[in-house]
């Protein structure tokens, strides 16, 4: 089983990536900053799932991590949008 997560920040003047390739049992726990106003969306999908993969866990919060920005428990794949209001 292949986990890909992909990120992508998009600023008014700057668009990055990043892709995050998991086996499965991974973890992975990652920081990016990202200044206020900015547009944050990102992607993930279950490459190659199958009848004994475990459920996928996603999580996208803030730094200080009291609500979660998006959260989902056991879609092979989603996609996920907002705006940063604190930058950090």
């Amino acid at each position: 089983m292949l986990i890909r997560l992909c990120v992508f920040l998009c600023g008014l003047r700057y668009v990055a990536g990043l892709v995050v390739r998991l086996e499965a049992g991974e973890r992975e726990c990652f920081m990016i900053e990202v200044t206020a106003g900015a547009a944050v969306s990102g992607n993930y999908e279950l490459i190659k799932p199958n009848d004994k993969a475990k459920p996928l866990s996603v999580t996208v919060s803030s730094e200080d991590a009291e609500k979660a920005l998006y959260a989902n428990h056991g879609s092979p794949d989603g996609t996920f949008a907002f705006d940063v209001k604190d930058g950090g």
